[in-house]
């Protein structure tokens, strides 16, 4: 009789043990309910403007100014001349990124006041 009790608490240990762990399971997703993870975008100009601009100095000096094209180029002119190494493949490559990421923005639509077409 008492090894009918212990192989009864020893059931009891195993289904309490088992159910502790399935508690703290983190539940997983099936296939079909999961959302699929988004696959980072790795722009290598982008890769190669850093390396390039923040070798001498914080990518702040870029990444906060907005700039027309023509202003670009003479910011990367200007910039190899003073020792930046910019081969003529990279050139404009890095050029194409300034100008597409940190061109000008758009004016504030303060310039046209409005009109009441309703004279």
């Amino acid at each position: 009789m008492n090894w009918l009790i212990g192989l009864s608490l020893g059931v009891s240990l195993i289904v309490l043990q088992a159910a502790e762990l399935e508690a703290t399971q983190v539940p997983v997703a099936s296939p079909e309910t999961a959302a699929p993870e988004p696959i980072p975008q790795i722009d290598p100009d982008e890769d190669l403007t850093h390396l390039r601009c923040t070798s001498c100095h914080a990518a702040s000096r870029f990444t906060d100014e907005h700039r027309t094209a023509d202003d670009w180029e003479q910011v990367i002119d200007r910039m190899i001349s003073h020792g930046a190494r910019v081969s003529a493949e990279e050139y404009p490559r890095i050029h194409a990124f300034l100008s597409h990421t940190q061109g000008v923005l758009p004016a504030v639509a303060e310039e046209a006041p409005l009109t009441n077409a309703a004279h």
